[in-house]
């Protein structure tokens, strides 16, 4: 309350005062006053807020023109050679020689060159001026509501008045050099003027320059000038009317259109500084231009002179370069309008705010279309002996997909992969889902080189296999001709193409070789499998297997191997597969194809399969086994996994191999049900099971009799 009372108190400063109105609802302004309130114990006029000492320093020059003969402006000079200087540059110019030359004035019309005047400019001499002014702290004082502005001004304007009732005028000479000593006076004296007048406080009771009992002292002189000129200023302030909020509001329009205003002309003015510089770029572009085609003309007039013999060589030498350029400027045309025919297919998605289903269109890669293009204009070679050995094979060792697959020894394999991954950016990570076809015999140096994305879907609007299967519908559309090897005259469920290329392609050979293709793998983690296919069967559930009937109860158990095994010769085919396997309804488009003819045509990934499989386990098994005969030292389970993994580091540091592997703990290795399973990412699984190879082999050279220690590390090499 003290704090708030103080900000309109007619014993605050007026400063302060507009500074409590300019921060009413600003918590920001706010703050800060109650901060300098409490550092000054409420006495606004001693806080820091409110005064600030400020030095400006003055250079101030004086002097006039003079009319000197020669010897006066050698003498002025000290040096004969720039008086002539100065001399010869007047005389040069008739405008300058007119107004700065001239014949003695004395001499009465006679005029020589020793005796003639120049007009030369005289330094008297310069001082140097140090003002120190107290101003205000507060930046609300430069915004001033326009009272104190009334004030300053009309109070100018009465002690003029006075001035000029006991002063005469003087008239201004002629001379240059009275002219500029008054205006130098002038402009230094205005700004102690103004700093004065912004010093003044209208609740005191005395201005500051009228004497020592109104206000500060500023300096004696200014005091002793004001005795006896006592004036009161709270009748000036009670005599002026206070802004109403109509005219307020009226001058804050008007600001404001005057700082649109200002703003359109700077604006204005960029566009014309824009145009002068594009006009400045065009013209030097137009005259690099005309350069050229005169240096091009130029050298046709040399060649026309040339004799018939040199003209023939220098051709026979530009123009294979030159059909070199025609056949890469073709490629690239072409390359350009294939990847304008990027098709959008139309799948249904799930909306993220109702939950329900909506439509949206997204970008698809034909895959016939990008092995036509692989093959007439990147040029990719296959050697048929590779292809047909390739099937010959298949078919030799029985592979259920090949057995009863229709195609020949001239169809090039291909492959699908899918694949989700989780993509970070700054605020958020995504996932994403796509699939990636490959040629199956085509390995090039580097594996992205060998992988072309068909299309991709972000994985929070994928509505269970709804969504995928608008995507397998179209790409087992294009996989069909691509086995025919011949372009698609319609659509898929027989609709007209759409566009020209396609159209004009109708009914022809992908390749101008006559290549054919046939899907040989559908490859896939365990999860991507259950996201497309959607099978009852589970790794977690009883029904383990979705090829064979294989349990992890009653009959068929998973792990009876031998003779006591029932699943192994009891594997499904399509028809099995289909009706035993997989969920009755939005079955995946993909087992519509004439290439599937068998469920081993799904591919594992062998990272998930071994690395994040049977590693886990063996590489659990075989520490724990370290460790119960303290291979790492004596004490407690968690003190040897803790030397366990400082020699793994040492075992990798030695070999210089990175990994990302972070130390071992107990809940790492003993899972809550029991188990003994190291898991690990899949890299740093297959560096763990080399680094306990290493330990086993070291530990069975002095413990041979130990056949566990034997069979584990034989078990470990084989894997």
């Amino acid at each position: 309350m003290r704090f708030s009372r103080s900000l309109s108190s007619p014993r605050t400063p007026v400063e302060v005062q507009r500074a409590g109105r300019a921060a009413f609802r600003n918590s920001g302004m706010l703050q800060v006053l109650i901060e300098q309130w409490t550092a000054c114990s409420g006495c606004w006029s001693q806080s820091d807020f409110y005064y600030q000492v400020k030095q400006r320093r003055r250079h101030r020059q004086m002097g006039s023109r003079k009319w000197m003969c020669k010897s006066e402006i050698e003498a002025k000079f000290g040096s004969k050679e720039v008086a002539q200087q100065i001399i010869a540059a007047k005389s040069s110019d008739p405008e300058i020689a007119q107004s700065h030359i001239r014949a003695n004035p004395d001499l009465h019309g006679l005029d020589s060159e020793e005796t003639r005047q120049y007009l030369i400019w005289d330094h008297d001499g310069d001082e140097s001026v140090v003002d120190n002014v107290t101003t205000t702290l507060f930046a609300a004082a430069d915004k001033d509501d326009g009272r104190s502005k009334t004030r300053a001004v009309k109070d100018k304007k009465g002690r003029k008045k006075d001035e000029d009732k006991g002063k005469k005028k003087k008239k201004s000479s002629s001379s240059d050099s009275s002219s500029s000593s008054v205006s130098s006076k002038k402009s230094s004296s205005t700004p102690r003027k103004e700093a004065h007048q912004e010093l003044w406080n209208p609740n005191d009771k005395k201005h500051p320059k009228k004497g020592k009992k109104g206000g500060k002292k500023v300096k004696k002189d200014k005091a002793k000038k004001g005795k006896g000129k006592k004036k009161s200023s709270s009748s000036s302030s009670s005599s002026e009317p206070r802004e109403t909020e109509e005219e307020r509001k009226k001058r804050e329009e008007k600001e404001r259109a005057e700082e649109e205003k200002r703003k359109a002309a700077e604006k204005e003015k960029e566009k014309k500084e824009a145009f002068k510089k594009d006009l400045r770029k065009g013209t030097q572009a137009l005259s690099k231009i005309c350069s050229l085609i005169a240096k091009a003309t130029t050298l046709d007039d040399r060649l026309r002179n040339m004799s018939a013999s040199v003209k023939g060589a220098i051709l026979a030498e530009v123009t294979p370069h030159l059909s070199k350029m025609k056949s890469a400027r073709d490629r690239l045309q072409k390359s350009c309008d294939a990847a304008k025919e990027i098709h959008q297919v139309k799948v249904p998605v799930k909306d993220e705010k109702t939950g329900r289903i909506k439509f949206q269109q997204f970008p698809i890669l034909h895959p016939h279309e990008i092995l036509a293009y692989l093959w007439n204009e990147v040029k990719i070679e296959l050697r048929q002996s590779d292809v047909a050995e390739y099937w010959r094979h298949a078919w030799q060792v029985r592979e259920p997909w090949a057995i009863g697959c229709p195609a020949t020894e001239e169809h090039i394999p291909i492959g699908l992969h899918g694949d989700s991954a989780r993509l970070w950016s700054q605020n958020k990570f995504e996932k994403v889902m796509a699939v990636t076809l490959n040629i199956c015999l085509f390995r090039p140096r580097s594996v992205r080189f060998s992988r072309w994305c068909l299309f991709s879907c972000p994985h929070h609007l994928v509505y269970k296999n709804r969504t995928l299967n608008a995507f397998w519908r179209r790409i087992a559309w294009s996989l069909e001709h691509a086995f025919q090897g011949v372009h698609p005259l319609s659509r898929p469920g027989g609709k007209p193409l759409l566009t020209k290329r396609e159209r004009d392609h109708g009914g022809q050979q992908l390749s101008s070789s006559g290549a054919r293709w046939a899907l040989t793998e559908c490859r896939g983690d365990w999860e991507w499998h259950v996201q497309v296919f959607r099978p009852k069967a589970s790794w977690q559930a009883t029904k383990v297997c979705f090829r064979c009937p294989a349990q992890s109860k009653d009959n068929h158990l998973y792990w009876a191997h031998g003779d006591d095994c029932t699943w192994e010769s009891a594997e499904y085919g399509l028809q099995a597969f289909i009706s035993q396997r997989l969920k009755e309804n939005n079955l995946c488009p993909l087992l519509t194809l004439r290439m599937f003819q068998h469920p081993s045509l799904l591919r594992w990934c062998t990272m998930h399969t071994l690395n994040l499989g049977l590693a886990f386990a063996a590489n659990g098994g075989s520490l724990v086994l370290l460790a119960e005969i303290q291979y790492f030292g004596p004490g407690s389970f968690s003190d040897q996994l803790d030397a366990a993994y400082r020699d793994f580091q040492s075992y990798c540091r030695t070999r210089r191999i990175r990994h990302s592997q972070p130390p071992f703990v107990e809940k790492m290795v003993k899972k809550k049900t029991g188990e003994i399973l190291l898991t690990a990412k899949a890299y740093n699984g297959r560096l763990i099971a080399m680094w306990l190879n290493h330990c086993l082999l070291d530990v069975v050279q002095n413990n041979q009799d130990n056949q566990l220690l034997v069979l584990t590390s034989v078990a470990m090499i084989l894997g």
